[in-house]
This record gives C-alpha cells, sequence and structure tokens, in this order.
C-alpha cells in the first residue's frame, strides 16, 4: 500500500501537469565555449559607437574571442522547474556594454488537459518562442554562426518579461495545434536601437540591465531634440519605463513533426513619453515563421521568417521618430543521416522607412535604411561534444544618416565549440 501511494504521488503530478522527465533535487548544468577567430571588414561596429553593421569585436581586422553560454535547470518535481541562463564573453576595452550577465530566466508549470490537450505556463525573462533558426538549447543556431539581421534584432531588443502561457494539443496522429499568449513588462525601449542603428548581423545577446550604444547622431547630442536621451546609449532589458502591460500572441500548426507554420504579433503599448533619460517607444509588429524538413538520406530543411513592424516616440507636435521596418530571411541547409557535418546558405533582406520627416520636426534624423546580406556556413562535428565550423557572410546596405560610409559588411569566422 505504501508503495502504491507514493507511486501515485509521483506519477499523477505528471499526469496532471505534462511534464516527462523525473525529478532530480540536484541541478542539471548544460552550456558551450567557444574560441571564435574573426576577419572583418567594413566601417566602425556599432558596438564600439559607430554604423557598422557587424558585430564582430574588431573592425578592419583580425580578432579572436572566447564565448560561454551554461544553463541551470532545477526541476525538483515532476509539476515544476526553474531554468536560467547566463552567458559572458570576451570583448575589447573599446567595446561598449556588458562582458556577462543573465540573458534568460523563468520558472515553468504545466497541465495536461486529457485528449491530446497540454497547457504551460512560465513566468521570467524569457525569449519569444517564434525562431525558426533557434532550435537549439540556450537560444543558438545549428545553422550559422551568425544570424539573420532579424532575429539578431530580436536577441538585442526582444524579451517576454511577464507570464507566458502555451496551449498544444494533438488534434490526430500527425497533426498538432499550438496557440500562445503573454503579458510583457520591462521592455518599453524595444526599437530605439532599431530606430537610431538600423538592422546588423551578428550574435551578440543582450543581457538583463546592459546599456547598448547608440551611433553619432546630431539629434542625440546635448544640443540636439534628443540630447536628454541616456549618453551612453539604450537598455532594452530594464526597469519598466511607463508602468503598462503589453501583450504577445501567437498561433501555428505542426504536420508529421517536419512541417511547422507559425504566426505572432507583439505589441507593447509603451505611451511615447520620456523617462529617467530614455524614450518608452511604442512597438508593435507582425511575425510569420516557417521550417521544413525534408529528405531521406540527406536531410535537408528550409525555414524563414519575416517580420513587419512599427515603432515611434515623442508626439506630433514635439520631435519625434516614427519608422517601419521589416525584415525577411530564407536559408537551405542539408545535413548527413547522423548529423556530422551541415551546409547551410542564407539570404537576408532588411529596410526602414522614415516617417517622421513627414509627422514632426525637420530637425529629425532620416533614419531610413535598405540592406542585404548573404551567409553560406559549414559545421562538422567530429567528436560527440565537439562542433568545428567556418562561415562566410557579405553583403550591401545604406543608410540615409551615413551617405559617405561604407556598411557593406564582410566577414570570415571560425569557430571550435565544446558543448556539455
Amino acid at each position: 500500500m505504501r508503495r502504491m501511494w507514493i507511486h501515485l504521488f509521483w506519477l499523477w503530478p505528471a499526469t496532471l501537469f505534462g511534464f516527462q522527465d523525473e525529478p532530480d533535487l540536484r541541478p542539471r548544468v548544460s552550456g558551450w565555449i567557444g574560441a571564435q577567430l574573426l576577419e572583418a571588414e567594413g566601417t566602425t561596429t556599432w558596438l564600439e559607437g559607430g554604423f557598422g553593421k557587424l558585430q564582430g569585436d574588431a573592425i578592419q581586422g583580425t580578432n579572436a574571442a572566447l564565448r560561454g553560454h551554461l544553463a541551470i535547470t532545477w526541476q525538483p518535481s515532476l509539476y515544476f522547474k526553474a531554468y536560467v541562463h547566463g552567458l559572458a564573453r570576451s570583448e575589447r576595452e573599446e567595446v561598449a556594454g556588458e562582458s556577462w550577465g543573465v540573458t534568460e530566466a523563468y520558472l515553468q508549470t504545466g497541465l495536461f488537459l486529457g485528449r491530446g490537450g497540454r497547457l504551460r505556463l512560465r513566468g521570467g525573462m524569457m525569449f519569444p518562442q517564434t525562431s525558426m533558426e533557434h532550435i537549439d538549447p540556450l537560444w543558438t543556431s545549428p545553422y550559422t554562426l551568425t544570424f539573420s539581421a532579424l532575429n539578431t534584432w530580436i536577441g538585442e531588443e526582444v524579451r517576454t518579461t511577464g507570464l507566458d502561457l502555451n496551449y498544444h494539443v494533438d488534434v490526430s496522429e500527425t497533426t498538432a495545434l499550438f496557440a500562445g499568449a503573454a503579458a510583457l513588462r520591462d521592455n518599453d525601449t524595444i526599437g530605439a536601437a532599431l530606430a537610431w542603428r538600423g538592422f546588423s548581423l551578428g550574435n551578440r545577446l543582450t543581457v538583463r540591465d546592459e546599456v547598448l550604444p547608440l551611433p553619432p547622431l546630431p539629434s542625440l547630442s546635448d544640443t540636439g531634440p534628443f540630447g536628454v536621451q541616456r549618453d551612453d546609449g539604450t537598455r532594452p532589458l530594464g526597469t519598466d519605463l511607463d508602468d503598462k502591460t503589453g501583450w504577445r500572441a501567437r498561433i501555428g500548426a505542426e504536420w508529421n513533426g517536419r512541417l511547422l507554420v507559425q504566426y505572432s504579433r507583439l505589441d507593447n503599448r509603451a505611451d511615447r513619453q520620456l523617462y529617467r533619460g530614455e524614450y518608452a517607444w511604442e512597438t508593435d509588429f507582425d511575425q510569420v515563421g516557417i521550417s521544413w524538413d525534408f529528405g531521406s538520406n540527406a536531410v535537408w530543411t528550409f525555414a524563414g521568417e519575416w517580420l513587419d513592424g512599427h515603432t515611434g516616440m515623442g508626439f506630433r507636435r514635439s520631435p519625434n521618430v516614427q519608422i517601419s521596418f521589416l525584415a525577411w530571411y530564407g536559408l537551405l541547409s542539408v545535413a548527413d543521416a547522423e548529423d556530422r557535418w551541415r551546409l547551410t546558405a542564407r539570404y537576408d533582406r532588411f529596410e526602414t522607412e522614415d516617417l517622421d520627416v513627414r509627422l514632426a520636426s525637420s530637425n529629425a534624423d532620416l533614419n531610413q535604411e535598405d540592406g542585404r546580406a548573404w551567409t553560406l556556413a559549414l559545421f562538422w562535428q567530429p567528436a560527440r561534444h565537439w562542433r568545428i565550423g567556418a562561415e562566410f557572410v557579405t553583403g550591401e546596405a545604406n543608410r540615409a544618416a551615413a551617405p559617405d560610409l561604407d556598411l557593406d559588411p564582410e566577414s570570415l569566422q571560425l569557430e571550435a565549440r565544446y558543448r556539455w
């Protein structure tokens, strides 16, 4: 009888909350550490206060760097999980920002509703579950070293900080539907870096309370219309400014575990006003993604995403910024059946359209840009925990605020990564 009650005590929560992992009072640690060698060409990177499109630690030269990501997962019972994702990186003294910090942290529980339905609730700071690239743990990509322009921006400025509810149901043996909704806070400055600097290409994830530099625009000078903006830049993942709650919703379907289609929308409902040296940027965007695995002996994958939105701050009768933005990418990747090697090609397109020149003062900066990029990456896994990668990125871009600068990015990157 005693054994029966013990069995029911552990099994019933697993059925009720839908968790499959066995409870473990000891935290599980996973992560990776990588050594990179980067050769890049282009103007000064935005991390050093320029307009450059690459996130490399060095521009016009060769640079070596170390990066590491660490995740701690604690599941003391079958119906509760805690997760923290942190990182550390070596960067030159000229590079602004934090060299270590927390990029994701949440608590999770769930509920099994019967007939294939599962409900999951997360609370904390987490990446939006929209990326078709970042399908590996710790928000990493198995396809390339440099993220698409679309997801580079998501990694820089966008998190869901709040509550995220997700419902998943198996409607047949081959088809599943899912939907989610989230209430978010602490992300009022979404759009500041995008509007004033534009899209970029990289893999640098912003950590909590990190301040990102902004380019040397006349409007951000002490005598400019936005001179009250904090001098060190913008803080994407900081304390809530306007005390308003935004929202995010998504819906999608999956067939045979090989085809995934998803739509999502985010609106942070910011009030556009100034708070303690930072503006609350009113930002909303729609996002559509697709991922399709096909083939037999070699596994082929097509993945793509499309992003369309608006962001702005200030009001019509005063200096303001208002832009629309658009970014999309498509990638084709092939790997052998054992995933020992993988080859990926990706095309990126991104642009911003300046609207404030028609809505506000003539003193506004020209925040219009247009760009494209091509990426080719090759990975080889010589042993279980090791991955060796090589990647070439080239592109072209122009920005109205920097007409005399060469913004065409080009880089060659090598990496050796150990994962556990």
